[in-house]
């Protein structure tokens, strides 16, 4: 399967690069998966003063397996699709492709 994640052999390290759009204030928080190259997350917190964006972090250190200092928001602060870093991955989490037959990923 082709990976959805760009890999970058950047001078900190090796890592890879998400697109994310950000569905705030959900009644729960979930990676989806990819829909039109980007990665569905949801979060219950509200997008202000960078709630949502901690959450986001937060979920994608958990199912990276990295912690969250490893994760750096590039772009995208203030809008729901932003671009994530995550140095130095322990996993590759397979995400699903989303379509009529919605699923979601829980991180272990």
């Amino acid at each position: 399967m082709k990976s959805r994640l760009r890999q970058t052999k950047a001078s900190a390290g090796h890592g890879v690069t998400v697109r994310v759009r950000v569905l705030p204030r959900g009644s729960r928080s979930e990676i989806q998966g990819f829909l039109n190259g980007f990665l569905r997350i949801k979060t219950t917190a509200s997008p202000t003063d960078g709630k949502a964006n901690a959450d986001v972090i937060r979920q994608l250190a958990k199912a990276f397996k990295v912690p969250a200092t490893r994760v750096t928001l590039v772009r995208g602060a203030s809008f729901r699709e932003k671009t994530f870093h995550i140095l130095a991955p322990r996993v590759e989490p397979d995400f699903p492709q989303l379509g009529r037959d919605t699923q979601t990923y829980t991180a272990r």
